[in-house]
């Protein structure tokens, strides 16, 4: 890519898709062999009048060292600033631009999968919550590359297949228009304008067809479509994703039926590689489950719990102090319904685990217990829970209402307090009142 090319992508980038304002920082976030974007992209936000250009590097080759020695309970550890970080980012209300583009694909593939489950960097709980808050402008970007290029044309010489992923690119982002940015002006009022009539036409379904794949797929009742256009809570309108043909809605978690192939490999943000992923669908629930999708649920939900226990004991022990070790399990360990059998058997282990390490660790002072939520009001569930059939799961429930966060407080507080000094081995169910009246 020359350079004139090159600055004219980084401008449609921070310009356009990312709206970088005069004097907003912009925090861009990349892998080592993107840094010829990343100084095209720092380059246009200053010219754009950015305050100040953040980068943040993940390095894929590190997390493997990671996923390969580490000790297993430290794998899902993530400091605690990598969260502070994008919510600051958030409260200063900045920019933020992410490249993709594998740069490592299959890097991890010879690992333990289970394993490599649990560390999900460079992904941040925190990441969704700045999105929900519409606090920061963003966009993700392509970056052509050679590891990219190699997967995409594997029958090209190494030089070939880039030059041709560059061109390839370069087209659906528009930059072979004479100015891209009008363009996307027009192709983003174009989606807003289809997710508008789509919304007007309230379809029940939506049918997929095409190799291995018959799928149909409910809509709520009230789901709205959207176009991938977003403006934050101060008015500022940015494409989340470039290039884009997107739009997109909610749909009913109950009520997709069929199955589906995927045609083309998926690649994860980590550099996993899916391929030849299939699956069937009953009811909104995947009831064909390989071993690899066993073992994952069971080791994020039951063998994360248990070397996070142990990690704490050991560093209680090792402080010589007392302590209280909260475990998070679920109703649906206790009363089950159809579908959820690797989270039910997972979160009925948890409470079993809970009641196994209080034993062992009530002489050294260390009080082991769990909490097991019901329907818990969250960004993930919300409009389904304010659907006709989140109306039928509220009427089980006796108080008469889903729970929010805070209504774990108390139980948290008091198992993790001296108030339940006497407390150990218990797991207090939270649902308001839903596994009694449908056990008795």
């Amino acid at each position: 890519m020359d350079d004139a090319t090159l600055a004219r992508f980084a401008d449609l980038v921070v310009g356009f898709g990312a709206n970088v304002q005069d004097d907003q920082i912009v925090s861009i976030t990349c892998e080592p062999g993107k840094e010829y974007l990343v100084r095209a992209l720092a380059a246009s936000a200053y010219r754009h009048g950015a305050r100040f250009v953040d980068v943040t590097w993940f390095d894929p080759w590190v997390k493997r060292a990671r996923v390969e020695l580490a000790r297993e309970e430290t794998l899902s550890f993530v400091p605690p600033w990598y969260g502070e970080r994008v919510k600051a980012l958030g409260e200063h209300r900045a920019a933020r631009i992410a490249l993709s583009g594998p740069i490592a694909p299959g890097l991890l593939s010879d690992l333990d999968p289970v394993r490599a489950g649990r560390d999900r960097l460079p992904a941040v709980k925190e990441g969704i919550q700045v999105v929900n808050d519409r606090t920061t402008n963003w966009t993700i970007a392509p970056c052509p590359q050679p590891a990219w290029a190699g997967l995409v044309f594997p029958d090209l010489p190494a030089d070939e297949g880039l030059a041709r992923l560059e061109h390839e690119l370069l087209h659906v982002l528009r930059l072979d228009e004479e100015d891209p940015i009008a363009v996307w002006h027009a192709r983003a009022d174009a989606l807003v304008s289809v997710a508008e009539r789509l919304s007007e036409r309230r379809f029940d379904a939506l049918h997929y067809e095409g190799p291995g794949t018959d799928l149909t797929v409910g809509l709520l009742q009230n789901s709205q479509w959207m176009a991938a256009r977003f403006e934050t809570a101060e008015g500022i309108q940015h494409m989340p994703n470039l290039p884009t043909e997107e739009v997109f809605t909610s749909p009913d978690p109950t009520r997709a039926d069929g199955h589906v192939t995927s045609s083309k490999p998926l690649v994860l943000v980590d550099g996993t590689v899916v391929r030849d992923l299939k699956v069937r669908f009953e009811s909104g629930r995947a009831v064909e489950l390989s071993e690899a999708d066993w073992r994952r649920v069971i080791g994020t939900n039951l063998d994360a719990v248990f070397f996070w226990s142990q990690e704490a004991s050991r560093r209680m022990l090792a402080a010589g102090r007392a302590g209280a070790i909260v475990n998070i399990a679920s109703m649906l360990g206790i009363s089950v319904t159809k579908g959820v059998a690797p989270y039910a058997v997972s979160k009925a282990g948890v409470i079993q685990l809970t009641k196994a390490l209080a034993v062992e660790l009530a002489s050294k002072g260390i009080r082991v217990n769990a909490i097991a939520p019901g329907w818990i009001v969250t960004d993930l569930n919300r409009d389904y829970l304010a659907s006709e059939r989140g109306a039928a799961i509220k009427d089980e429930i006796p108080v008469g209402r889903f729970g929010e966060a805070g209504d774990l407080d108390g139980a948290l507080l008091l198992l993790a307090c001296d108030a339940g000094r006497f407390i150990t081995g218990a797991t207090i169910v939270v649902d308001g009142g839903q596994v009694v009246a449908v056990r008795g």
